[in-house]
């Protein structure tokens, strides 16, 4: 169940203040003595009846460290989550798990994103090579087979900030 509304504090503290017992606020208002209690104290010593935060966890990695991560992951965008998480113990000294990790990056909104093209791909090398091509003669070339190529070496996803998306 969660806290009850400041409104019922404040209509708490206001009866007891106007003269009844708090047994008998208690009741009216359908609470525990204690909680009536606890609003008096705490008008009295804040004079506010505002609910009090509660503090959880310290995160592992927190708002202050955003620009840390960032750096990571637009330094090494193409690794798996194990990977940041081994990467971030090594330059912050601080280890996280694999689901705190997903955790903070989506929540800095850097998302997965799947690569456009091979991390090899050179658009410039490409248009260099292509113009060497023009020049030779079809019957000199010679097609060599790739059906052997590890495949797996090209990294098939990527994290970047939602917004730009990310290309290897």
């Amino acid at each position: 169940m969660g806290a009850y509304p400041a409104e019922l504090h404040t209509r708490t503290v206001a009866a007891v203040e106007g003269g009844l017992a708090q047994v008998e606020v208690a009741r009216r208002f359908t609470v525990n003595p204690r909680t009536v209690r606890r609003s008096l104290t705490q008008q009295r010593q804040t004079g506010d009846l505002a609910p009090r935060r509660s503090p959880g966890r310290t995160p592992r990695i927190g708002p202050a460290q955003a620009g840390a991560m960032r750096g990571q992951v637009a330094a090494h965008p193409d690794v798996t989550l194990e990977d940041h998480c081994e990467l971030w113990a090594e330059a912050q000294g601080v280890a996280v798990s694999i689901a705190t990790m997903s955790r903070v990056l989506r929540g800095f909104g850097i998302t997965v994103n799947k690569t456009l093209h091979a991390i090899e791909r050179d658009e410039a090398n490409r248009a260099t090579w292509r113009g060497e091509l023009a020049g030779l003669d079809p019957a000199d070339l010679v097609v060599v087979d790739e059906s052997g190529t590890n495949l797996a070496i090209t990294p098939r996803y990527g994290r970047a900030p939602t917004a730009s998306g990310w290309s290897g």
